[in-house]
């Protein structure tokens, strides 16, 4: 055995994990838990000087710094600033023990992101789904969750023997011999058997099934009324995995970093408004009161839990666009009672 290794170590997927994004802060998450499962699978490394990294520079990452008791800002913390692959050198009789607690490291935070994750939501989806359920079925609505989360995460290694003089004299030769091994190894994935599931698919990625119950009518209920009882985290339409359910409602606390904050991102729509915003704010009283007369008629009928809004800036950014104000997408989307149905077809007809 060579006594020497350089090991390319990669977490993924990436693209795709971070593409699962119905929300801005759905593209944010997928960054930042990518980055923290890498730091988690360097982590073994970290702890030894023996073990020379040589990407990435670690040391410098503002979660590192914080995690170490080094000062840094508490803005800086919201950076993922670690990438999603490393290469050390380290000695070969501690190859096989190193990837082990590596991949161990990584795993146990993702399940630990997991557990925290849904007790959040636990309570109040058991409720909903035990309403509509029915007696003749045992199912749970989480009860793909534990399938979806165990093998999500792909951790692929490649390990290169090496000797000191290799580093000193073909050091630009290794690194990328050993990159085109990694290169070779991502063509292959080792993968659990799936034998499929009658659940509904999640809206935000299709490959994966949806929680709750596998009847199609029954779960579009389970989804609206979890859409009501979390309206500002779950949107219309939504049918979420297991996957997608964590990067919605995953807290600062649950990445374990002392000082993170939550970051507030305005919706693409929302953005999209603002200048729309601004000129009905530039209008005359008279015609900013109807408008948000006209507004709070709409919220009465489709999302009555909801509080009036008070002035322009706070109405949704649906309410702008002509193509949002319809009436099938409506009926489709928000449980209307029989007796508001014409009301709601007048109060639409005037946007």
């Amino acid at each position: 055995m060579s006594n020497k290794y350089l090991l390319n170590v990669s977490v993924g997927p990436v693209q795709e994990f971070i593409a699962e994004a119905r929300k801005v802060r759905d593209l944010w998450v997928g960054s930042y838990l990518l980055s923290m499962l890498t730091y988690k699978a360097l982590k073994p490394f970290m702890d030894n000087s023996d073990y020379d990294i040589i990407y990435p520079a670690y040391k410098t990452s503002p979660v590192y710094k914080r995690l170490n008791s080094q000062p840094v800002s508490d803005p800086d913390l919201l950076i993922a600033s670690f990438p999603n692959h490393f290469l050390v050198s380290v000695p070969g009789t501690s190859l096989v023990t190193l990837i082990k607690s590596s991949h161990d490291e990584c795993q146990q935070y993702w399940e630990e992101i997991s557990e925290s994750t849904k007790k959040l939501i636990q309570k109040d989806l058991d409720s909903i789904f035990n309403a509509i359920k029915g007696s003749s079925t045992p199912d749970k609505w989480d009860s793909l969750w534990e399938n979806q989360i165990k093998d999500h995460w792909i951790y692929m290694w490649v390990a290169l023997p090496v000797n000191e003089e290799d580093l000193k004299t073909n050091y630009q030769d290794c690194i990328k011999k050993i990159q085109r091994l990694l290169e070779e190894r991502k063509m292959t994935r080792t993968f659990a058997q799936w034998h499929g599931s009658p659940a509904i698919k999640c809206t935000q990625y299709a490959r994966r099934e949806s929680m709750g119950p596998d009847d199609l009518a029954k779960n579009k209920i389970f989804w609206e009324r979890s859409q009501d009882r979390f309206d500002a985290t779950i949107r219309k339409g939504d049918r979420l995995c297991a996957v997608c359910l964590i990067k919605r409602f995953i807290k600062p606390e649950h990445f374990k970093i002392n000082g993170l904050k939550d970051i507030r991102f305005q919706s693409t729509m929302d953005v999209a408004v603002k200048p729309y915003k601004e000129l009905v704010n530039n209008l005359d009283d008279n015609i900013k009161k109807d408008f948000l007369d006209r507004v709070n008629n709409i919220r009465k009928i489709i999302t009555p839990y909801k509080k009036e809004v008070a002035n322009i800036d706070e109405i949704e950014g649906d309410f702008f666009y002509r193509d949002e104000m319809d009436e099938k997408r409506h009926l489709k989307e928000y449980a209307v009672k029989a007796a508001d149905k014409s009301k709601l077809k007048e109060y639409l007809n005037v946007f």
